[in-house]
């Protein structure tokens, strides 16, 4: 458990990221007092209120995702299994590829390429373009409109090679 997330001057339910005030005995070794973590959307957790604190809540370790170590979304350090995925959402094209996509599927795409992997991500390497399910933890969107999104290493399907480069014709 890691007791004492202090939240920022917004709402515990709309709220994904906050300040480690306190960390208990079983707490994360990558996460350090002072960090900036996120951590899913609706998971469970204790709220309390301290005084000369304010509200805090009390996590189990596996609902932090990362910890966010500056102001741009790529300034992410997953957790654990979970991989950071700048999301093909919006694009043109398939990833990879010249071929347009339709209007109708622009918002449907399951690729995105790996930003960042937590230190037990064992079978997927930062930069390999990924299909993925289409069940994420917590979203980013950035000043140019870009989409970031945490996944489990469980949730990602494959590797997809980039037709692009690939000399095999």
């Amino acid at each position: 458990v890691i007791p004492g997330v202090k939240l920022p001057d917004i709402s515990i339910q709309a709220s994904t990221q906050g300040k480690v005030v306190a960390i208990g005995p079983e707490g994360d070794e990558n996460i350090k007092l002072g960090d900036q973590v996120l951590f899913k959307r609706n998971c469970s957790f204790s709220n309390f209120y301290i005084e000369g604190l304010g509200d805090i809540l009390v996590f189990k370790k596996d609902q932090i995702l990362g910890v966010l170590f500056g102001t741009d979304a790529k300034d992410v350090t997953p957790l654990r299994s979970n991989l950071f995925i700048d999301w093909d959402f919006g694009s043109k094209t398939y990833g990879g590829t010249d071929i347009l996509r339709p209007e109708s599927h622009k918002e449907a795409q399951n690729t995105g390429v790996i930003v960042a992997n937590g230190p037990d991500v064992k079978k997927f390497d930062v930069g390999e373009r990924v299909v993925f399910e289409n069940i994420y933890m917590i979203e980013f969107f950035n000043e140019n409109e870009k989409r970031y999104a945490f996944f489990r290493e469980q949730d990602i399907f494959c590797v997809v090679q980039d037709r692009k480069t690939d000399q095999r014709g």
